[in-house]
């Protein structure tokens, strides 16, 4: 269990195993969108061919991925790691009194808001439109509805600043997500480099 010390709050119990499961599908998020932002510069760099097929089907691979991780903590509330679920049900530890839920989340809330710098209804519209995206093409088809693909940069500043919480308020021993951005652009680098402008 982390005992999580918010400093306009009281104590947030936080369930260890769904806090670790989160930071490594956020790092799954980061490194999908840095990826596919990558892919997206070369393919339009590239002769059309067997390559360009190849980074054309990654960038896609890193768009599917990216909307299904960011569903499994942003999208229903009955998935195992939603960022609702790292709190833990306790009413006191040694006598201090523990955060509610609904004090939660209206902190993670709030904090998710001022960080990515959206409003409620931004944030509301891109979970639906992804959760839509989810529902109707990365995890089932429906031929008769099927949606138009959600622009990824709302939620992936929501995804940062989700992740900035959670190093805000309990992880030291974790890497700050512009380091995180640098490492992911440098492995995506190595695996697909930019050809050299003549």
């Amino acid at each position: 269990m982390y005992i999580i010390h918010h400093p306009n709050t009281r104590l947030i119990c936080a369930s260890e195993e769904i806090v670790n499961w989160q930071w490594n599908v956020l790092f799954s998020i980061g490194r999908s969108h840095i990826y596919r932002k990558h892919l997206q510069s070369l393919l339009e760099r590239l002769a059309d061919g067997d390559y360009k097929n190849a980074v054309t089907q990654t960038q896609n691979t890193m768009f599917s991925t990216f909307l299904l991780d960011w569903c499994k903590i942003f999208g229903a509330n009955n998935n195992e790691i939603h960022w609702k679920k790292a709190l833990l049900n306790h009413k006191t530890i040694e006598g201090h009194t523990i955060c509610t839920k609904q004090q939660y989340a209206t902190i993670v809330k709030q904090f998710i808001f001022e960080h990515a710098e959206i409003t409620e209804a931004e944030s509301q519209s891109a979970t639906n439109a992804m959760k839509d995206a989810r529902n109707k093409y990365a995890a089932h088809i429906n031929f008769q509805r099927m949606p138009v693909m959600p622009y990824l940069d709302i939620p992936y500043k929501i995804a940062r600043a989700y992740y900035a919480f959670l190093f805000k308020v309990q992880g030291v021993h974790k890497t700050p997500w512009n380091d995180l951005e640098g490492t992911f652009n440098n492995e995506i680098n190595i695996a697909f480099p930019m050809p050299i402008d003549e």
